[in-house]
């Protein structure tokens, strides 16, 4: 995810174009991603204010070119504006805790045209998320840190904004969280994979069962990994934000109006 927006911090304004958090497309038209990516306090620390706020999303590996707040790069090709996103309504930036929590840290953008060249990830039914446990694995991917650095550093050149990927297991779960990635020597999510996807094997399918939320303990990322919102638990919620916006015709991709079925291609294609 990418934001361009106009920034007043401590009374000085800047313009900032800069890469965000990573996200998942599970619609032609929606990008499910964590709600602390699009909140403003996220940003200002409530110091400030973010106007002209845009928002695009792209599938480029390669965004180290956006890794810094203030650069003159283009957007990249494929990039499209988001013509809306939703909050999770329960979600605060300034309560969000560690360990396993019920953060409600979740959000969705809507793009102003489908993606229709690419496939779009889809969520784990209510059944199949009963089967996920301790100990499974799941495949993670982001653009954020390769290498931890305190949340004020800069990344070394070449270890942020990259897409890359991994497996590592769930150590530890709740209702609507779960942690991934317990030991140093696992892959672990960090700053900038924030919104990105835990994919975990339905034996049916790989399904997105996990959005990269926050640390798990103090240590940050130094030692440990981070938490995923549990992407079942919100799925009522899911099925009601996208549907509104099929309901008021604002969204661009209407086949269907809620979370895609699994059997939804193969049903068109009959």
């Amino acid at each position: 995810m990418l934001m361009t927006a106009d920034l007043d911090l401590f009374g000085s304004s800047s313009s900032i174009k800069t890469l965000v958090c990573s996200s998942t497309l599970i619609a032609p038209d929606v990008v499910l991603l964590a709600a602390h990516c699009l909140d403003d306090f996220a940003f200002t620390f409530g110091l400030g204010s973010i106007d002209n706020k845009e928002i695009y999303w792209t599938r480029q590996a390669d965004l180290t070119s956006w890794s810094s707040p203030e650069h003159s790069n283009p957007l990249p090709d494929d990039a499209i504006r988001a013509l809306d996103f939703v909050i999770h309504e329960d979600f605060s930036m300034q309560s969000l805790e560690m360990g396993l929590a019920e953060n409600y840290d979740i959000a969705l953008i809507f793009l102003e045209e489908p993606v229709l060249s690419v496939d779009h990830a889809f969520l784990p039914t209510a059944e199949e998320a009963l089967s996920i446990a301790v100990g499974d694995e799941v495949a993670v991917v982001g653009w954020g840190q390769q290498i931890a650095t305190g949340q004020f550093e800069e990344s070394p050149p070449g270890s942020y904004g990259i897409k890359m990927q991994g497996f590592s297991p769930i150590s530890e779960m709740a209702d609507f969280e779960f942690q991934v990635g317990p030991d140093t020597e696992d892959v672990r999510k960090c700053h900038g994979d924030s919104g990105g996807p835990s994919f975990w094997d339905s034996g049916d399918g790989y399904r997105l069962v996990g959005v990269t939320s926050h640390a798990y303990d103090e240590s940050d990322c130094f030692e440990t990994g981070g938490v995923d919102t549990r992407v079942d638990y919100y799925l009522d919620w899911i099925e009601t934000e996208m549907s509104a916006r099929c309901e008021d015709d604002t969204r661009s991709w209407c086949e269907t109006s809620g979370i895609v079925p699994l059997d939804f291609y193969d049903v068109e294609e009959e």
